[in-house]
């Protein structure tokens, strides 16, 4: 029942727009995202991608240091196999795109290799 408490407060002052530092663990920070003209992938159809609010967190450096303490890249080689996934910041934290909705390059990506495949039906 605490805990449940704890998180309804939480909730309540995500969505007043407040942040939470919560110290040696981390922050939630409430990120607004201004509106923008997306594009339909398949279609090329503009789409007017409305403003709203996400939640961001970021870990404390207590919690980081804590989680590095004992890390040993070559263990995790052995049993993950291949290499280290890329490091997404500076500080080791997740940085989501500036963008809602993914990476603009990827869809543009997309866009073209569609443009240059022939059309179904198509013999040439």
């Amino acid at each position: 029942l605490a805990v449940e408490t704890i998180f309804e407060s939480m909730r309540d002052a995500l969505c007043d727009g407040e942040n939470i530092e919560i110290r040696g663990f981390g922050a939630f920070h409430v990120k607004h995202y201004k509106g923008y003209q997306g594009r339909n992938p398949k279609t090329g159809e503009i789409i007017p991608v409305a403003p709203k609010r996400g939640v961001l967190f970021r870990t404390g450096k207590e919690l980081r240091e804590r989680i590095n303490a004992d890390f040993d890249p070559e263990e995790h080689k052995r049993i993950h196999g291949g290499g280290l996934p890329e490091s997404k910041g500076k500080s080791g934290d997740s940085v989501r795109s500036e963008r809602p909705g993914g990476s603009e390059s990827l869809r543009a990506e997309a866009l073209a290799a569609e443009a240059r495949s022939p059309a179904l039906g198509d013999d040439g």
